[in-house]
This record gives C-alpha cells, structure tokens and sequence, in this order.
C-alpha cells in the first residue's frame, strides 16, 4: 500500500516561489490569486504522481506544468475579460459599443465636464475602473493595477456598464 504525501511548509514555499517567478517570466502579477491557485494545483498533480521532488525530472516536469496551467488561466481570464468589455456592443441590434458611447459623450468641453462629474458620483470602485479604461488601460492592466480579482472586475463592470446605459439614456 503506498502511503499518502503530505506537502512539508518547505515543499509549499517552494511551489510558491516557482509560481512567483513563473508569473515574473510571463509579465504577469505575481500575487494574483488565481493565478497561485492555478500554479500550486497544476504543483500538486505533479507532487502527487512523482515519488520524489529531489528525483531528477521532478521540477522540470513541475515547472512544465505550473506555466501550463498559469497561462491557461491567462487565456480563460482575457477571453472572459474580452467578453465583457466595454468594446461589447451596447446591443445585439447595434453597432455602437459602450466604449464608444462613452468617448461620444465627451466630444465638446461641457460634455467632458458633465461625463467627469457623473463619474465622480459613481460608487468609488465604478469611478475608479472608467477613469482607468478612460486612461486607455485594457480590462486586464485596470484589474492588476486596482489590486482586484476577475469575480470583483466583473462585478463592476457589470454596474459600469448599466450606469453608462442609464446616462446614455437620460
């Protein structure tokens, strides 16, 4: 009967590290979580099906498979991210996206003031991801330099999108 691995606090800092440093190697923000969690699992496969994380191809094969499922990750989130951008159409029947609406509704200096100020009203996290997308950051460059995860990008986005519908629309 084989008996079962337990990862040692040594053996977790070193996933950590290797996670840490793959993430640097593929300009990516290091301590996103999703990304660690996507690392240390890809980590753990390869733990559980080796004998040895001293044998010889353990942590090539480890490394392998972290970058894997890190840029796997990257992928999911940037097709995701895409998606619900606010390069999507307003609506199907339309050709205009929100992003575009947005810039339209600051074409003359008493428009930019008006579009300014009902960001400024926004709830903070909603003001703050449109000046971030206003200052031409893509969805992915506003979420790493907010700090917030893709759940909490999501969700604002989602109230962004129907703020900027309700303005566009008064």
């Amino acid at each position: 009967m084989r008996r079962r691995r337990h990862l040692t606090p040594l053996e977790l800092d070193w996933a950590r590290q290797a996670v840490h440093q793959l993430c640097l190697a593929n300009h990516l923000k290091p301590g996103d979580e999703t990304y660690l969690s996507a690392g240390l699992q890809a980590f753990w496969e390869v733990y559980t099906a080796r004998p040895s994380v001293s044998g010889q191809d353990f942590w090539p094969c480890a490394f392998r498979k972290m970058e894997e499922a890190i840029l796997a990750e990257k992928r999911e989130n940037d097709r995701w991210n895409y998606a619900r951008s606010l390069d999507a159409p307003v609506a199907p029947d339309r050709e205009a996206t929100y992003f575009d609406l947005l810039r339209a509704r600051q074409g003359d200096f008493t428009n930019s003031i008006a579009l300014f100020d009902y960001l400024d009203r926004l709830p903070p996290e909603q003001s703050r991801l449109a000046r971030r997308l206003l200052a031409q950051d893509t969805l992915e460059e506003a979420r790493s330099a907010l700090g917030w995860d893709t759940p909490q990008l999501c969700r604002v986005l989602e109230q962004l999108q129907a703020e900027l519908t309700r303005y566009l629309t008064e």
